[in-house]
């Protein structure tokens, strides 16, 4: 497997975390299935090979063909499989928690835990880069015209926007009641749950808990059971009963499962995208 992250143009980098592009010929080791973590950002994926994703209930699967996919917060785990007879080619669009309202006007709770045809969110247009041929698709190509598309979609300075950018950043780095969250931007709880339900997707409870969740996988990786009790109360847990508690709501499985997967290569990819959005060392 080959994993790149690319930076977006200056203008677009408060609304998109990066792009990215998975690929891997057939004759390279098969990633099979990755399980990936809720991270609090939606994101796009442009597949030129189907892809396999399925929740906590894996005997429900949905096949992201060739097309490009809206995927939405995630309150829980996913899995993905990668056909084994096919290479794998997949860019994808990374987006701040908030950032995808700089260029839509659809509200995020409606796509909470869902993966939709982007032409929903975004419109026909940003289906063109599936159409070309893969022989096109070097990564100046690729980033350019992701640069070139977004920008021209982009409606910056948006109080809201901006305001629930504010809030969310706050909220990834630390834990914070909402009625302070509220104070701090002088504004009502009721605003701040409006503001987010619209523009993140998820409350601002359900957003801390996913980043309380995020702060612990940091943490977690390379931790054994000993450990736990601290790592609990770093975390902004009330005891390890309320971290194991969440971690088998979210995921659907336990904390030593959770350990084991820690093998996934995605995993310290993303917990390092995570690290650095909270400012980790």
């Amino acid at each position: 497997m080959w994993y790149q992250e690319f930076d977006p143009h200056p203008s677009l980098a408060p609304y998109i975390v990066n792009f990215w592009r998975i690929r891997q010929s057939e004759d390279c080791r098969p990633l099979h299935r990755e399980r990936i973590l809720p991270d609090g950002n939606p994101g796009l994926m442009f597949n030129w090979y189907p892809i396999q994703r399925s929740g906590m209930d894996t005997t429900v699967q949905m096949e992201l063909g060739r097309q490009v996919w809206f995927v939405g917060q995630k309150n829980h785990s996913v899995d993905y499989q990668f056909p084994e007879h096919l290479p794998t080619l997949t860019w994808g669009v990374r987006f701040h928690p908030a950032g995808c309202r700089a260029f839509s006007s659809v509200a995020m709770q409606e796509l909470v835990d869902q993966v939709v045809e982007a032409r929903e969110v975004f419109g026909p247009g940003v289906e063109e880069l599936i159409g070309f041929d893969q022989e096109r698709l070097d990564a100046s190509f690729v980033v350019s015209w992701l640069n070139h598309y977004f920008l021209r979609l982009l409606v910056p300075y948006q109080t809201p926007l901006l305001v629930t950018s504010s809030m969310a950043s706050v909220l990834q780095r630390q834990q914070v009641p909402i009625h302070q969250l509220a104070s701090l931007h002088r504004m009502s709880a009721r605003q701040v749950e409006r503001y987010f339900q619209g523009y993140v997707g998820l409350s601002p409870k359900r957003f801390s808990t996913v980043n309380r969740f995020n702060r612990m996988v940091c943490q977690f990786d390379h931790m054994n059971e000993a450990c736990l009790a601290s790592l609990s109360a770093e975390a902004g847990y009330f005891d390890t009963i309320h971290m194991r508690r969440e971690i088998r709501r979210i995921c659907g499985i336990g904390v030593q499962t959770l350990l084991n997967h820690g093998q996934d290569k995605m995993r310290p990819i993303l917990t390092e995208l995570i690290r650095k959005r909270m400012q980790w060392s």
